[in-house]
């Protein structure tokens, strides 16, 4: 590693249309000046554009006549991709012949002493030019055609690091003999990148994990919907219209008696106030959550079951801050049930009608036999509907229906009387 004395950054006009007005005092130094004009730039630079190359663009302001190659690092491959080329224009036929394909998109892998060496976030001059910057990757051959091709002299690398995290390089490659680059701008410059592609990698995936969610959240049958702790929507999917037929933004405005029925109302009330009661005597769950059948109006009166999924919201501290839920419609379970239900009391009936006639045959054999059998007739004719009733079903519940000794005491004075 080299020491590299500061120098005054060259000033190039920046590309037109980029360029961003920054105000500064008469005195201000020229080295601040340009950083503080170069951040601004890289800030305000929309999600769309080439930040890498806009990179490029102001290191090679900052240095004066120089080929400056940025790259970015994949953590999950380890691997470094070039992203931006910048001071090639006048040689790029030459380059591309050489190359035999353009650089940018070619990817390097990277080894653990280079990488330690780029996660120092600090500009050194690499002795084996190119070819060391390419990691050893592009054949010497080329790399010294390339350099004789361009006419270039010193090499230089810096990591482009946001804290302990390495996002990429930028390799610098001095036409100028000997090559004289300002370290202290280029390393402030390479810092605040950094942390300008770590906030742009982080917003990118915000919005792309955002996108997702939506695209579940407006594809799924399931309505996903939050509220506060007074049972006020904060949020509800799209997927409500098909499910109520409100949109989202009309749900949003209604209270919940309009959408539940008084039952089933106050049992939300009373499980929520169940909830905010156990909070105090149970040590939270993270897995835990209640499910309920409730009664609900679609927007044009029609009734509907529903399910709901539900658990708190909670603050940093484990307090809960509201309700997350889902909601699914049950009508068609809730009918089968209910004629699963119709099916299994009409045959619970007819298992107590053919009990009944088994004793009315019972009695009639009784009344014929009466005047010559020993014993109490009613222990005969209970033994024989108790035979009776146990061969017709195994289910204990269907027994309990009928009261066979209360029955046959209510049968048997009759038969006597007779």
């Amino acid at each position: 590693m080299n020491d590299l004395e500061p120098t005054s950054p060259t000033r190039h006009p920046a590309p037109e249309g980029d360029a961003v007005a920054v105000r500064h005092p008469a005195d201000t130094p020229p080295e601040l000046a340009f950083l503080a004009r170069a951040v601004t730039e890289l800030s305000l630079l929309p999600l769309k554009a080439d930040v890498y190359r806009r990179i490029g663009e102001l290191v090679r302001e900052a240095i004066g006549d120089a080929v400056v190659a940025v790259q970015s690092y994949d953590e999950a491959d380890g691997k470094l991709t070039m992203r931006a080329l910048v001071g090639v224009e006048g040689i790029l036929d030459g380059v591309l012949s050489v190359m035999g394909g353009h650089p940018v998109g070619m990817s390097f892998p990277i080894h653990d002493q280079a990488r330690a060496g780029l996660g120092s976030g600090r500009l050194f001059q690499l002795e084996g030019g190119i070819h060391n910057l390419a990691l050893g990757v592009v054949p010497r051959s080329i790399c010294h055609a390339l350099e004789r091709l361009a006419r270039l002299s010193g090499t230089f690398v810096i990591g482009l690091c946001a804290g302990s995290k390495l996002l990429g390089s930028v390799g610098i490659i001095a036409r100028s003999s000997p090559p004289v680059l300002n370290s202290p701008v280029i390393e402030t410059l390479a810092r605040h990148a950094a942390l300008i592609i770590h906030h742009r990698q982080v917003a990118a995936a915000w919005r792309e994990s955002e996108a997702r969610y939506r695209l579940l959240t407006e594809h799924a049958t399931d309505v996903v919907w939050m509220t506060d702790l007074r049972l006020r929507f904060t949020y509800v999917s799209s997927s409500v219209r098909h499910l109520l037929g409100y949109t989202p933004s009309e749900i949003m405005t209604l209270p919940l008696p309009q959408i539940l029925t008084p039952g089933s109302l106050s049992l939300v009330r009373s499980i929520l106030a169940d909830e905010m009661a156990r909070e105090w005597r149970v040590r939270h769950d993270p897995s835990y959550h209640r499910v309920m059948e409730l009664e609900a109006r679609r927007k044009d009166g029609s009734p509907l079951w529903i399910g709901v999924r539900a658990e708190f919201m909670r603050d940093p501290e484990g307090s809960p801050i509201g309700i997350l839920g889902t909601t699914r419609d049950i009508t068609d379970l809730k009918l089968r049930e209910e004629e699963r239900r119709l099916v299994e009391a009409r045959a619970a009936r007819c298992r107590k009608v053919r009990c009944l006639r088994g004793m009315a045959r019972a009695i009639g054999r009784e009344i014929t036999t009466l005047s010559a059998g020993p014993g109490d007739p009613s222990e005969q004719i209970l033994a024989y509907a108790q035979t009776l009733l146990g061969g017709a079903s195994e289910n204990n519940d269907s027994r309990e229906q009928i009261d066979l000794p209360s029955l046959v005491d209510e049968v048997l004075p009759l038969i006597r009387e007779r």
